[in-house]
């Protein structure tokens, strides 16, 4: 078997720019030099490979990257095409081999630039990093260092400047001589898996891939088979499948395979503002290593959803209440407004009387200034107020005619008009409570 060290340089869009999906793929760094070199039995360097790569995408050269790798946008136009690229480094890669890289980015931006551009990806075999063999057989320390460190503590001379596709690759093979390749591929997933630097959930990921646009949620649903999930393998059903949810847009499911082994499937779904549905889908193999993280998560995802759905219980309940309250406002309401719409209509009763009172007031006392002004005769008691007199008319009062008779008939006049004044300031009290009584509510 061979090991085929690769290294990659790429290009990066401009500030700013929207990135668009081709193939379920969003192209945030595109490949512009690949450098590789074979090593061979006896960790001998068999050979070597370089090419210059002409974007599709990102044709002009980034500012940062430039000046980092020193390829301008000369050396870009000359570039071969990545469809031809990529069919010679294949070629020259062979049969029976695996990659070996420095770091986790290289294998991940050539898996996703060969999706974006439409290019096959089944040859693509293992891809070790070489960052965590180093770590484990020099420092033991869950570290990410750099190249030229590593280099330089495996007493590697660095002649050459890095950031270039096939020095860097050249230097990541003389350090492959210097370790024990063999024992750190065999040892390989035990260190992965304690490398707490990389996310639980892209540790031993088989697949991943992105579904969008989709109008049905049933539809969405039905593409990902997240209820009848597949071996990723031979494509057969899983048996003993246990689908956990969180919400409607959160899945993972396990099943077994009788050939290839437990698998797990994770799909977030999500829906934007024009109700279309996307998801996110990976696909994983479950091994000593991983059982436990899926399984605390299965175990959370039951908790949040859990609590999700009682909070959504004691929200009805609440709204429930809510409305209830509502309902008893409500009916408050109209009985407030029916009391006041009483007291308005008995309020206007009581002021129909009033005015009609003092209509009758009124009535008086222009007879009585009708009767000051044609009685000639009654000259000496004009002094008295018109109602007066009215009321000393009304109540059948004899007309005065001489001055014998006036004392007599002032006094008497004086007492009827004490007593009349009385009854009316009485009457108008009386009124003036039962309406302020009515109004307050007061019984």
């Amino acid at each position: 078997m061979n090991y085929i060290v690769f290294d990659m340089e790429w290009n990066q869009p401009p500030a700013g720019a929207k990135l668009e999906y081709e193939n379920d793929c969003c192209l945030s760094n595109e490949i512009i030099q690949i450098g590789a070199v074979k090593i061979g039995e006896g960790k001998n360097f068999e050979d070597t490979f370089s090419v210059n790569i002409r974007p599709r995408k990102f044709t002009q050269m980034n500012h940062n990257v430039k000046k980092i790798t020193g390829i301008d946008d000369r050396q870009l136009s000359e570039g071969a095409d990545i469809t031809d690229a990529v069919r010679d480094f294949r070629l020259w890669c062979g049969r029976n081999f695996v990659f070996i890289t420095w770091g986790y980015d290289d294998i991940g931006v050539l898996v996703n630039n060969l999706k974006y551009f439409g290019l096959d990806t089944e040859w693509l075999p293992k891809c070790y990093n070489l960052q965590m063999i180093f770590c484990a057989q020099t420092e033991n320390l869950n570290k990410q260092y750099s190249l030229s460190y590593a280099a330089e503590q495996l007493g590697i001379a660095l002649d050459k400047p890095l950031h270039n596709a096939l020095t860097d690759a050249y230097y990541t093979a003389e350090i492959c001589t210097k370790l024990d390749i063999e024992l750190g591929i065999r040892n390989y997933n035990a260190m992965v898996f304690k490398d707490s630097s990389i996310p639980e959930h892209m540790k031993n990921i088989r697949y991943r891939r992105n579904i969008r646009s989709v109008r049905s949620y049933n539809d969405m649903l039905e593409l990902t088979k997240i209820k009848n999930p597949v071996c990723c393998e031979c494509e057969r059903y899983l048996t003993d499948v246990e689908v956990t949810q969180n919400g409607p847009f959160n899945f993972l499911t396990f099943g077994k395979c009788s050939e290839h082994g437990e698998f797990a499937e994770l799909v977030k779904i999500s829906k934007n503002e024009k109700n279309l549905y996307f998801a996110n889908e990976m696909f994983y193999s479950v091994g000593k290593f991983n059982r436990k993280y899926f399984s605390d998560k299965a175990r959370k995802m039951r908790l949040s959803d859990e609590r999700r759905k009682n909070l959504k219980k004691n929200i009805a309940q609440m709204n429930g209440d809510s409305e209830r309250a509502i309902r008893e406002l409500d009916n408050l309401s109209r009985d407030y407004l029916s009391v006041l719409t009483s007291i308005d209509k008995t309020s206007k009763r009581e002021k129909k009387k009033a005015e009609n009172k003092i209509k009758r007031i009124q009535m008086l006392e222009k007879a009585g200034q009708k009767i000051a002004t044609v009685s000639k005769k009654a000259v000496k008691v004009i002094a008295f107020h018109p109602i007066e007199i009215g009321l000393l008319f009304s109540r059948k009062f004899a007309i005065i005619y001489n001055d014998k008779e006036y004392e007599r008939v002032k006094s008497g006049i004086e007492k009827t008009i004490r007593n009349e004044k009385e009854r009316r300031k009485k009457e108008i009290d009386d009124i003036k409570n039962r309406t302020f009584k009515k109004h307050t509510g007061d019984d």
